[in-house]
């Protein structure tokens, strides 16, 4: 009986997971990340929030990741005259050293809720977007 009934489970939540955790744009962003802010704040959620909450700590994980690996990749190259370098960070988006997952989906979340006609554009451009105005690199 437990059998058929975990089977029965993992059937009914893939819809839940597969449709409702992509995050494209910056509506599903807010939705998704305010749900973590909520869980963070010591809400209890239903499943289908929790997904939608992970959905954006992976999200918001995997941009920093990526951020990170960038400023790695550029700080270690040996390929790249320190010239390079020196251009490379005049361009620089954002500065987030320091920072945490949540103080990102925060920092988001407020941006987000204040530019409400901005929530149909692409979650990515939003991200750097918000990121620049809120950490700007010191010159």
């Amino acid at each position: 009986m437990n059998k058929i009934f975990s089977i029965l489970l993992i059937f009914l939540l893939l819809p839940v997971t597969a449709d409702s955790s992509t995050i494209k744009t910056g509506e599903d962003l807010l939705y998704s990340c305010k749900r973590a802010i909520s869980y963070n704040n010591g809400a209890k959620l239903m499943l289908r929030d929790q997904v939608r909450m992970f959905s954006c700590l992976s999200y918001v994980n995997g941009f920093f990741d990526g951020w990170q690996a960038k400023e790695t990749t550029i700080s270690t190259s040996d390929e790249l005259s320190k010239q390079d370098k020196k251009n490379i960070q005049k361009v620089k988006n954002f500065c987030l050293s320091g920072k945490t997952i949540m103080q990102l989906v925060r920092v988001i979340v407020r941006a987000l809720e204040k530019n409400p006609k901005i929530l149909n554009y692409k979650s990515n451009l939003l991200v750097t977007w918000i990121l620049t105005k809120s950490f700007p690199c010191k010159k």
